[in-house]
């Protein structure tokens, strides 16, 4: 029989990290917090103790592998929907000739352009909500999805910040 010790909760900075560079080792993360959450409850942790539970079953690791790729999808797409929405900004901006077209920037814009893509994206991806939703709320995935938030909208909205200083 496992020790019980041996799960542990996955911080939600070092899920993003995974999540963003390994999708093996994030899936190996959630598991295990998926099964400390399990083991919260009484009659799991009994069946563990009795051999009935097993806590990295195919089921379990199958499900965290679904809100993985919820998780990477929704984050490409929302990133990609915004690309589109920033290369018509931009379209409009040099058709209307508010963005010259000698390549030369502004950095005050630059920053303004930039912060506002990434508060864009991240509200986008925070709207899609963290994909598929467990009972407690507290899956890797969920604690994830905040933190991509605010990962990329302080960011976005410092840059947008200094970008009126400029």
């Amino acid at each position: 029989m496992t020790d019980i010790n041996q799960y542990k909760p996955t911080h939600p900075m070092k899920g993003a990290w995974l999540l963003l560079t390994s999708k093996r080792r994030y899936l190996d993360a959630a598991v295990e917090h998926v099964v400390w959450l399990n083991l919260k409850a009484e009659d799991l942790r009994r069946a563990f103790f009795e051999g009935k539970y097993v806590p990295d079953s195919h089921e379990t690791r199958t499900l965290e592998l679904q809100r993985l790729e919820s998780l990477r999808d929704q984050l490409l797409r929302s990133f990609l929907e915004v690309a589109v929405v920033a290369i018509l900004a931009l379209a409009v901006g040099i058709g209307t000739g508010a963005i010259d077209t000698d390549l030369t920037v502004h950095p005050g814009k630059a920053l303004a352009y930039l912060g506002t893509y990434l508060a864009a994206w991240a509200a986008l991806f925070e709207l899609g909500g963290p994909g598929l939703a467990s009972w407690g709320g507290e899956t890797l995935s969920e604690v994830v999805h905040p933190k991509i938030f605010q990962i990329l909208f302080v960011p976005g909205t410092l840059m947008l910040l200094c970008s009126i200083l400029l």
